[in-house]
């Protein structure tokens, strides 16, 4: 029997319990009703893009300097100390996991910020560090990757300068690909000659170096930091600027910080790279003592789809730092306006997570487009004229191609290997041409149109979604390229195969992009809601130094330098303010962010609308309005251990209407008393209108000079008045599309405004909100005690739903945060039928957690299928992520699953996976041939294990924390919900009720998640009506109304009295079963045996009072032949009847038993032709007649004729008989034991005798001799003399003879003995000399033993 580790919970064993019972209905398949996409892409395992963390990051419980700064008992000595210990305890440890003799390799350790031990080990031995006494918690280690003057003034950072404060003695620590130090922006040489001579020592470094006065290469592990290091390059010879590029950002706003910059990148950012460079920052000159750490670090760079946790090693630290007085600002990432996918690290809740905005003074190109006068998406070409222009049809008309629309080269048909135009014979002199994305480059596309005089160029994409963004270079295009959508290209071509010009106008316009958020910069909240991007600042076009260029600059863009123009204003702030905390610093900067941000340039779109705060945080950085504020307003957030000037009320599920509530931390640093009247202020209209806020606090706030106050603000949302909720797992190109409008839709956010009743004007300093609030979705159950037990649901949630039941596969034991970061409180499964599978059916495998999950990259998700339920799982399907910046559908999850072969995933397939941001359910979904079943199966029993973990970056699980195991059926699940009436319910209103209608546990879900788990004990106890086995047989001849017999169910304890039967199938239609259970002869086709009609399977299902119906019962009636015709009343004799026969058998010997049949049995004798071999009697007995001989074939056939005694016969059949060879006849046969006499020394050719031996066929062609060469026998059996025969040395001798026959059968072997007659020797000489002579006798043994041997 298979075992299985089951979750052992009261609830989980009566699901099984009651699924593992006899079911009370055949397995169904209904028609699936849900919008399931059935699409599938192959993959290979190759497409793995990781499989684990490289390494971990062993915490330990220990006190670190950081824990003597963060609590204000700071001493250098005891500082100093603590390291000492940190060592000590730590060699503990190594020695400890040395001791363990697991695969554990220590790689690395901190020992200031935390002490931890940097491992590389297996998951086995992972769990043997975890039970070390000294070992807190073990964290994953994750690689990363990268991501000004009039940025100065944009950002008020100018009048700071001017006041005096640039950044003087502000220690900044650039964590990137180095720096070189020799640009004269730095205060370096700025020559050739120091730049070549840093290059040609790499490794070396005398600091300080201009203001960089310290640092280290984590990549190489050497002292200089030196960018571009032409020794040991980062990747592929590359050569890198970026780091270079940073620094500047960070001086261009704080001119003279001190820098300390550490290479962590070169391709990519390993973790151990960041770790070491993180504490190196905290202690520069490495004497264990801190307090000379940096003030500022920076981080330009990240991941994708952050989240708080600060289980990443990484993160871990960050927030350590921060914790010490050391602001961290880190880049938000570079991937677009799309929910939830800014980057960590910058998501760490201590870090200053930045946005980009546009060039406050450089102009910067926008792609526009109308199409009948409707504003479309139209994309850029990287390549090609990078300058304004426009084109429309009252001037330029637009052609589609008759041919080779996509604008590919074609072979040439008379020049093998070369390639043609694909437009030849085409002329677009002056025209603008629209061609099809796809098969080739864009560059070509464009040179091919170009080449046949294309004025304009437009790219049609060929997927769902905007239009595409134009990669590619080539110097050799000079004709302007734009792209379209794939709806406008298609439009516009509906238009010109009509024969009319549409009405467009397309160009690329120069904007200034001043107040306007940069369309890459990445867009929040955290996965888990916390606010992130927190603050912006330009990231276009900045104008900073490049490395190698001496002394110039070029231009750069990204939030890679947006985070360190933010990381100058940090350094600036804490020059001009020295009394601010770090936590301080990044609230004043938040406080006084200017809101004023947009989507779009106003010069470009006057009616372009704000961007959201999860988009820019609390807005662009005003430095001197920082430096300025004598106020400082935060929030302390507990569930991230974090201070943060915004009201971050993160995301949640409203059952009911909710009050949220925060406590508002006010600092007056003025040396008067403050009072500020406070207001709300909506992001946008569209959330007043909802009325579905209400605020509650104070209308104003007094602090007095240098000190604190408090206040509490309410928050109360009403959940009926949301917007309705869409943010569904994106399956393609419109999905994607539409999630950056949804979320933007579904937040609520704005600002609390602070004005100061001293001063002209308002908004002096503000707190921005933020909310992702979601209506519930949800259902009461209720079990009717009246009566027999009947469950009633009631949508108490604020959303109709559409009804989807499901099989109920487990229920898990809900458990804390802490013991289960991710739980599994329940997992169905079903199928459905479905045309679009080549298999009939696709199936739905769903678990949902604890938690709900706004994006379903906070978790990894499996399942294992044992489908023959042998016990060891057959297929697996887990999530599959499209990750990185090339990913097909940003954010997209897809099922991964393919076969389990030796316990190794095989990856075979991608289909459809299903998560509704905001939900707690997670379903895979494909056609039932991705796990090796079809409708054949239906009614099979599947055994399901479910995991959710920690996930991997890419696919599956990287630590699991909850797992769940249960069994189901592979059929649809035989439940629905039901009115008072009995009608089945489809969708379910708010407040509206239903009933259910099952004997199965299931899982009620609408089609975004489950939404409650009816399990066994729930539901009535059932007793279903079991038909009883009947033996029913009818003549053919019987009449219509014949009761053939009556039905019965069995007797059991509880079950209630049978209402009626009810005949689902029948065979055929000459029988029937009454609703009493009385099965008759019906009026319809006569049951004609003759016609082959033998039987009649009945399908037959008993419903009883209570509503119970019995599984589908088969009922066979065997139908009885009446004989009455002549043609009835002949013999049958069986076709296709063979028989086996010994060759040579005796006369007598029995074959067989021949298979006939008589209606009136009455055979007389059977009639045998073709052989008189074979004989049979009246009873069918074979027997043997004749000589069998094999010689005379392998077979033979005989026809046999039965005869009854009325002189009927039944058909003539032919019988086969196969013979058995007798393996001994025609063998030779020697007789056993003879022996022959003849004298020694007989001459060679003398016949001994003559051997007795028989042959059958007298054939004998060969006797074989073994064992000696002093006989031979030939053909005719007689022994020969063929060598010399000395009785001195052989007085006997034996061999083996073997005969062989002329068809080249063999004899047995026989052993032929001959012994040797003595003869007397004369040599003439009377005298005895035997004795003088036997000396000659022993000299010629030897001899004639060498040539005995030589004989053989």
């Amino acid at each position: 029997m298979a075992k299985y580790s089951f979750k052992a919970t009261a609830v989980a064993m009566a699901v099984s319990g009651a699924l593992s019972a006899a079911s009370v209905s055949a397995a169904t398949l209904e028609t699936n009703t849900r919008s399931i996409n059935t699409e599938v892409a192959k993959v290979e395992l190759s497409a793995k893009q990781e499989n684990r963390a490289e390494a971990f990051l062993v915490v330990l419980k220990q006190e670190t300097a950081a824990n003597l700064m963060e609590r204000g008992n700071y001493s250098v000595s005891d500082a100093r100390q603590t390291v000492a210990s940190v060592e000590t305890l730590q060699t503990t440890v190594k020695r400890d996991l040395a001791s363990l003799n697991a695969d554990i390799k220590v790689v690395g350790s901190t020992k200031l910020l935390a002490s931890t031990l940097i491992v590389e080990a297996s998951d086995e031995a992972l769990e043997k560090i975890k039970k070390n006494n000294n070992v807190a918690r073990i964290l994953p280690l994750y690689d990363y990757e990268l991501h000004v003057a009039d940025a100065n003034n944009y950002i008020q950072a100018a009048p700071i300068n001017t006041a005096g404060f640039t950044g003087t003695g502000q220690k900044v620590a650039v964590l990137d690909t180095g720096i070189d130090y020799t640009h004269k922006v730095f205060g370096g040489a700025g020559t050739q000659e120091a730049y070549d001579a840093a290059q040609a020592d790499p490794a070396a470094v005398t600091w300080p170096q201009g203001q960089v006065v310290g640092g280290y290469d984590f990549m190489r592990n050497d002292a200089d930091p030196i960018e571009n290091d032409p020794a040991n390059p980062t990747e592929d010879d590359a050569p890198t600027s970026h780091g270079t590029s940073v620094s500047h950002s960070v001086t261009g706003i704080a001119p003279d910080v001190e820098l300390y910059v550490y290479s962590v990148c070169g391709g990519g950012c390993p973790f151990a790279a960041q770790l070491g460079a993180l504490e190196a920052a905290m202690d520069p000159n490495g004497d264990g003592d801190i307090s000379d750490r940096v003030d500022v670090i920076n981080m330009s760079l990240g991941g994708e789809f952050g989240s708080t946790d600060r289980e990443d090693g990484t993160q871990f630290l960050i927030h350590q730092a921060v914790k010490m007085g050391t602001n961290v600002v880190i880049s938000a990432g570079n991937d677009g306006n799309h929910p939830f996918r800014i980057g960590g690290p910058s998501t760490t809740p201590n870090a200053l997570s930045v946005g980009a905005m546009g060039h406050p003074v450089l102009p910067d190109l926008f792609a526009v487009g109308t199409l009948n006068g409707d504003r479309i998406d139209v994309g850029t070409a990287s390549f090609g004229p990078q300058d304004p222009f426009s084109f429309t049809n009252t001037d330029t008309e637009l052609v589609y191609p008759e041919a080779n629309q996509n604008g590919c080269n074609i072979p040439d048909p008379d020049n093998e290997g070369e390639v043609l135009n694909p437009f030849e014979g085409m002329d677009f002199t002056g025209k603008a041409v629209l061609i099809d994305r796809g098969a080739c480059a864009f560059v070509d596309k464009a040179l091919n149109a170009q080449a046949k005089g294309a004025k304009y160029v437009i790219i049609a994409n060929n997927v769902e979604g905007g239009a595409p963004g134009l990669g590619g270079s080539s110097d050799a295009v000079t004709v302007p390229t734009i792209s379209v959508s794939l709806d406008t290209g298609t439009a516009i071509k509906a238009v010109l195969a009509a024969g009319n010009q549409p009405t467009f106008n397309f160009g690329i316009e120069s904007h200034v992009a001043i107040d306007s958020v940069a369309d890459f910069s990445s867009r929040g909240p955290s996965m888990d809601g916390l606010l992130k991007p927190e603050i912006t600042a330009p990231g276009v076009n900045i104008q900073v130094a490049a490395t190698g260029t001496l002394d110039q600059l070029a231009g750069a863009t990204g939030t890679s330098f947006s985070g360190p123009i933010t990381a100058g204003a940090v350094a600036l702030v804490r020059e001009a303010r020295p009394e601010l905390s770090a936590a301080q610093v990044k609230a004043v900067l938040m406080n006084t962010a200017n809101l004023n941000v947009f989507m779009e340039p106003k010069s470009l779109n006057a009616e372009t609308e704000l961007a959201p705060i999860s988009l820019i945080g609390a807005g662009l950085v005003d430095v001197k309005k920082a430096v300025d504020s004598q106020t400082v307003a935060w929030v302390h957030h507990d569930d991230y251990d974090t201070i943060q000037a915004a009201l971050s009320f993160g995301f949640d599920v409203l059952e009911e209407t909710t009050t949220y509530t925060k406590t508002v931390y006010v600092k007056n640093f003025h040396t008067e008393a403050k009072t500020y009247n406070l207001r709300t202020e909506d992001r946008y209209t569209s959330d007043t209108d909802l009325g579905a806020t209400s605020w509650k606090f104070p209308a104003s706030v007094t602090v007095a000079a240098g000190e604190t106050a408090s206040f509490q603000v309410e928050l109360t949302i009403d959940p009926s008045k949301l917007p309705a909720w869409s943010l569904p797992n994106p399956q393609g190109a419109n999905d994607l599309t539409a999630r950056a409008a949804a979320l933007t839709l579904s937040e609520l956010d704005g600002a609390l405004i602070f004005d100061d009743q001293s001063l002209d004007g308002d908004h002096d300093i503000h707190m921005v909100y933020h909310v992702l609030p979601r209506a519930n979705e949800g259902v009461e159950v209720s079990v009717l005690e009246e009566g027999d037990k009947r469950i009633q649901v009631t949508n108490n949630g604020f959303t109709t739903f559409n009804v989807v039941t499901d099989q109920l596969v487990a229920v898990g034991e809900e458990a804390s945060a802490e013991d289960k970061q991710f739980n599994i409180l329940s997992t169905s499964f079903n199928v459905y039928g479905s045309d679009s599978c080549a298999s009939g059916a696709l199936f739905t495998a769903s678990m949902a957690l604890r938690d709900e999950l706004t994006m379903h990259r906070q978790a990894g998700y499996r399942m294992t299928l044992d489908v023959n339920y042998d016990g060891v799982p057959d297929f697996f399907l887990q999530n599959y992520n499209d990750v990185g910046r090339s990913a097909a559908v940003i954010g997209r999850a897809r099922t991964l699953s393919g076969p389990i072969v030796d316990g190794e995933d095989q990856w075979r397939f991608l289909s459809a996976m299903f998560h509704e941001g905001g939900t707690n359910t997670i379903t895979f979904s494909g056609c039932t041939s991705l796990i090796g079943l079809d409708t054949s199966n239906l009614g099979d029993k599947i055994m399901i294990e479910a995991q959710a973990g920690i996930g991997n970056y890419q696919s599956g699980i990287f630590e699991v924390t909850d797992s769940l195991t249960g069994h189901t059926t592979f059929e649809t699940a035989p439940a629905s919900l039901v009115d008072a009436d009995g009608n089945r319910v489809e969708s379910l209103a708010p407040g509206a009720s239903a009933f259910v209608d099952s004997y199965k546990p299931f899982t009620l879900a609408s089609d975004d998640q489950i939404l409650a788990n009816i399990t066994a004990d729930m539901l009535p106890a059932v007793v279903v009506p079991m038909i009883a086995d009947a033996d029913l047989e009818v003549s053919e001849d019987a009449e219509v109304g014949h009761v053939i017999g009556q039905l019965e169910v069995v007797e059991q304890d509880g079950a209630a009295k049978v209402s009626e039967f009810e005949l689902v199938a029948r065979s055929h239609s000459g029988i029937t079963v009454n609703r009493d259970g009385s099965v008759v002869v019906a009026e319809g086709e006569p049951l004609d045996y003759d016609a082959g009609v033998m039987s009649v399977e009945l399908t037959v299902v008993a419903h009883d009072e209570k509503g119970f119906k019995s599984e589908p019962t088969n009922i066979i009636v065997d139908v009885l032949n009446a004989v009455d015709e002549d043609s009835e009343k002949a013999p049958y004799v069986a076709e296709g009847q063979e028989f086996d026969v010994e060759e040579n058998a005796d006369l007598g010997t029995e074959v067989g038993m021949l298979e006939f049949m008589d209606q009136d049995d009455n055979v007389s004798s059977f009639k045998v032709e073709g052989s008189d071999a074979i004989a049979i009697d009246a009873e069918g007995n074979i027997t043997v007649a004749g000589e069998i001989d094999f010689d005379m074939g392998e077979s033979f056939e005989v026809t046999v004729t039965a005869v009854d005694a009325d002189g009927l016969e039944s058909e003539a059949v032919t019988v086969v008989f196969n013979v058995e060879e007798d393996e001994y006849e025609g063998k030779p046969m020697i007789e056993e034991g003879q022996s022959f006499n003849i004298e020694e020394n007989s001459p060679i050719g003398t016949v001994i005798g003559q051997l007795t031996f028989s042959d059958f066929d007298n054939d004998v062609v060969e006797f074989m001799v073994a064992g000696t060469t002093l006989i031979t026998i030939n053909e005719q059996g007689q022994l020969i003399v063929a060598g010399n025969l000395d009785f001195e040395f052989d007085r006997q001798f034996s061999f083996d003879v073997t005969a062989k026959d002329a068809a080249g059968k063999y004899s047995d072997d026989v052993r032929v003995e001959v012994r040797l007659i003595d003869v007397s020797e004369d040599n003439g000489d009377d005298d005895d000399d035997s004795g003088s002579l036997a000396w000659l006798t022993l000299l010629a043994a030897p001899f004639a033993a060498l040539r005995r041997r030589k004989q053989k």
